[in-house]
């Protein structure tokens, strides 16, 4: 494939995403389906896209069973930090942070166990790998984008 035939594929491509998601996001490009893969940013003037992962962060305290979670924040800290206030209470404490894909967090007899995976279903999946009591349950879970 030639450079022109590539530059013409690449326009299409931005055509639609700036169809697709109006032109408030006109510098994000999404690919279609946007997973597996990350969003990506487009560099102005050149070919080059770099990929946006955000954080997202799970919350707990067992005594009262109050948590909080946090998604789409650009660090680590800030989906932490904003876990905690969600969560409420002065006792909870940060069980998971995440990075461009999901978080799971179960509880059960042992205790709380929490899981990573790309998608919700695939956290959950790893997680009850490792709460296989019939008690455990899912306190919480959420998903960047």
């Amino acid at each position: 494939m030639g450079v022109h035939a590539l530059r013409a594929v690449f326009a299409a491509s931005c055509a639609g995403a700036l169809l697709a998601f109006g032109a408030a996001d006109a510098q994000v490009l999404r690919p279609l389906p946007p997973r597996p893969y990350p969003p990506t940013i487009w560099i102005p003037g050149t070919t080059e896209t770099v990929p946006v992962e955000y954080w997202g962060a799970i919350a707990y305290e067992r005594a009262t069973e109050a948590q909080g979670y946090a998604y789409d924040f650009p660090s680590e800290r800030e989906a932490s930090v904003a876990a905690l206030a969600s969560c409420g209470e002065p006792a909870c404490l940060t069980l998971l942070t995440f990075k461009g894909g999901c978080g799971i967090l179960l509880d059960g007899p042992q205790g709380p166990v929490t899981a990573r995976g790309a998608t919700a279903r695939e956290a959950e999946v790893r997680a009850r790998q490792q709460c296989t009591d019939p008690q455990c349950h899912v306190v919480a879970w959420a998903c960047t984008r």
